[in-house]
């Protein structure tokens, strides 16, 4: 029996469980894991041809891919001069759309063969669980693992198999890159098959399909390569180069950022940056929540493929009742349900996010599965459901000529028993089923269907904090000038006050641009003398009469209740929150050219790409007047005479 067309991942899955209930039982199991000798270069043709006719493609299909195939021709280079063409008799192009395909049709022989030397018993494969689930390999396109029990003839067989497959079809066992791995035996009954093919030994952990298996991921230290891979694609020097917008893009560290030897000063916690926009943070959402949710989509298609293969064998191995499964166990599985109950136990998710909907009442069990309500009647009715003479029986069993019909094993006449049967007739209704089947729906989206984004924004609501204060992001300015603004209204800014109540020596918190007042962010943006100019040359700009305001938030509560049009209001937003974030870069991180002034900063605003953020809002000709005089001083060469330029224009 094959996995050759279940998605990999449950492939993964699959041979994690088995290798953990084979180390359960005590049992012992051989894995080979085959590696092919060029594989898409030995392709056979004829083989190919034969493939396609015994999967039913016509003869046009076949007619068309043998086109493809036999006009191939190519050369080689020679000191950097290509020789003359000259054809292709064998092999698949790597790179090309269609080889997967062609390739996979190539695959099934080899999965017929061993499927038919499991019918005429030429190999014993192994058998999983409970059913004794016979399995003898799993294929995907050129990743093969073979499994049997701990057996030198079964080898034999296997290898020979793996013969008559390399003469018709081209791919020959590359013994070299092949690895024997065992379970539960020594290291000395391993050499044993490891001769017999002249195959590596190989030992745990390994990969197949570029995850690891054999091995419990629950240690920290299992995780490592992982981990040192993700290192070598974050370098912190490049980090340091990328703005905070384009952190925020590439979800590492914002304002956590530095190195195992060096730590930056975290101004604003980390569950605050992935909190949603709702509860104030950056929209960004937890690493953890999106592990968690696709934890427990592995519950969505257990319950709705419920004829996968896959979920045969989890049933066989950890029966059949989900919740119900052993969590005492070391698996992966067993992982997977312990983290899907303690969402429910902790109310991070409700109870009844995954329930049937009755159709016609073939599937559903009355008592135990989760249908009605937010927990099954077997709890909420744990009286009733005892005396029921027929406890395991389906919905469409309990409903006759319209109606419910139950059997106990006592007649129901009075007492409590009456008044429990009263309200769960009353909760239940009037049975209404019909031509379709039951199915699992989930309750968080309208279509009804499992969504890991839904999932995970619900997680993070429960486990993220929560705030009344919403962010504010304006789709129309850089990301950098969001996150920028972001921070000004959390008061995160590292201007001296607040580096001074960190702790940080500094000299004086007076505001070095006035002389006159603690640098603080309302000084900084609105009391500064510095501040104030800008202010009215930028209300100037704009050809608008806009109130002075003492912070951030009455500014919005202006914006929202005058009577401006959207385009209007969004030119004004536009350029006030660059300019807040333009005087942080000049006041705050120092200007090398000049001090700073009204017309640098004015000078800096007109630099910057409005152009973008016009196309981004539509917003008009409002702002000609910076275009212009971006161009204009663009065109200056000397500094100074850009100076005097923009000093002329304000």
């Amino acid at each position: 029996m094959s996995w050759y067309k279940q998605k990999s991942k449950k492939k993964l899955l699959m041979l994690n469980e088995i290798m953990s209930w084979y180390k359960q039982k005590s049992k012992k199991m051989l894995l080979f894991k085959v590696d092919f000798e060029k594989a898409y270069d030995s392709v056979n043709w004829e083989y190919l041809m034969f493939m396609m006719t015994s999967l039913g493609f016509s003869q046009k299909w076949c007619s068309w891919i043998k086109g493809c195939l036999y006009s191939a021709r190519t050369s080689v280079l020679v000191n950097g001069s290509p020789t003359r063409e000259f054809e292709i008799k064998r092999g698949l192009r790597q790179g090309d759309s269609l080889s997967p395909f062609l390739f996979i049709m190539v695959m099934e022989g080899l999965h017929l063969a061993f499927q038919r030397a499991m019918e005429i018993n030429f190999i014993q494969g192994i058998s999983v669980g409970a059913d004794m689930i016979h399995l003898s390999h799993f294929i995907y396109a050129d990743d093969v693992i073979i499994f049997s029990d701990w057996s030198v003839t079964e080898l034999r067989h296997i290898l020979l198999i793996l013969e008559i497959f390399y003469r018709v079809s081209g791919l020959r066992l590359n013994v070299s890159k092949s690895h024997i791995f065992g379970i539960g035996v020594s290291d000395e009954e391993i050499l044993t098959p490891a001769n017999v093919t002249g195959a590596r030994v190989g030992s745990f952990p390994t990969t197949y399909l570029g995850i690891p298996i054999g091995v419990s991921m629950n240690k920290i230290a299992n995780w490592e390569p992982l981990r040192d891979k993700f290192c070598t694609k974050l370098s912190s020097w490049k980090a340091s180069l990328i703005s905070s917008g384009g952190r925020l893009t590439y979800t590492s560290t914002i304002f956590l950022g530095g190195s195992q030897t060096t730590k930056r000063m975290a101004w604003v916690k980390w569950e605050k940056v992935l909190a949603t926009f709702d509860n104030g943070g950056l929209n960004k959402g937890s690493l953890k929540a999106f592990n968690l949710a696709l934890l427990f989509k592995w519950r969505w298609r257990y319950l709705t493929n419920p004829n996968d293969m896959w979920v045969t064998i989890i049933k066989s191995i950890h029966g059949n009742v989900f919740e119900k499964v052993a969590t005492s166990s070391s698996s992966v599985w067993t992982t997977i349900v312990a983290s899907c109950s303690k969402l429910i136990s902790t109310n991070a998710l409700p109870a009844d996010i995954l329930k049937f909907e009755v159709g016609n009442g073939t599937l559903i069990r009355f008592w135990h599965d989760l249908w009605c309500g937010n927990s099954t009647l077997s709890a909420r009715y744990n009286r009733l459901f005892h005396l029921d003479s027929n406890p395991d029986s389906v919905i469409v069993e309990k409903v006759f000529s319209g109606n419910w019909s139950f059997s106990w094993n006592i007649n129901i006449t009075r007492g409590r028993n009456v008044h429990l049967l009263r309200n769960l007739l009353e909760e239940i209704g009037t049975p209404r089923l019909t031509d379709k089947m039951d199915s699992w729906v989930c309750n968080f989206s309208k279509d009804k269907l499992f969504y890991v984004k839904v999932v995970r924004d619900k997680i993070d609501h429960s486990f993220l904090p929560t705030s009344q204060v919403k962010t504010i992001w304006f789709n129309f300015v850089p990301r950098k000038i969001n996150v920028f603004l972001w921070r000004f209204r959390l008061d995160s800014l590292p201007v001296r006050w607040n580096l001074s109540a960190k702790g940080i020596d500094v000299a004086s918190i007076v505001c070095p641009n006035c002389n006159n007042g603690t640098e603080t962010r309302e000084h900084l943006f609105v009391d500064c003398s510095v501040a104030n100019d800008v202010w009215r040359k930028i209300i100037v700009w704009l050809d608008c009469n806009i109130p002075h305001f003492s912070n951030w938030d009455s500014f919005v509560v202006w914006l929202e209740g005058v009577h401006l049009s959207s385009s209007t209001k969004n030119r004004i937003v536009a350029v006030m929150v660059t300019y807040l974030c333009l005087s942080f870069t000049f006041v705050v991180k120092g200007c090398k050219r000049a001090e700073p002034s009204p017309s640098l900063i004015l000078f800096e605003l007109g630099l910057f790409d409005f152009q973008k953020a016009r196309a981004r809002a539509r917003l008009g000709s409002s702002f000609r007047f910076l275009a212009r005089a971006r161009l204009v001083i663009q065109v200056k060469s000397s500094s100074s005479a850009r100076f005097e330029l923009v000093n002329k224009i304000c």
